[in-house]
């Protein structure tokens, strides 16, 4: 079992914390969007990846996102930064 760079899992909390969209879901796969850093594209979908319009989206009514989503966000954008640092090697 690999060990967690925790310097990594509080930047990647960070990021979803600053990002998370809570009115809106990927109409894709249904996760939790975060706002992208993209000028073409408002959102960006962790889970499968993907930049998002807003068409692209569903509502969520109450704006609420249960903890174990943010948890899995949070999960999603670990992995992402570290596959991004290992690139960097």
């Amino acid at each position: 079992m690999k060990a967690i760079d925790i310097n990594a899992w509080n930047a990647a909390t960070i990021y979803v914390y600053n990002r998370i969209v809570t009115d809106r879901a990927c109409g894709r796969c249904g996760g939790y969007v975060l706002k992208s850093d993209s000028e073409n594209y408002p959102y960006q979908c962790l889970k499968c990846d993907e930049d998002l319009y807003r068409i692209e989206t569903t509502t969520i009514d109450n704006g609420e996102v249960p903890a174990e989503k943010f948890a899995e966000q949070v999960a999603l954008a670990y992995d992402y930064m570290i596959a991004k640092k290992e690139d960097e090697k």
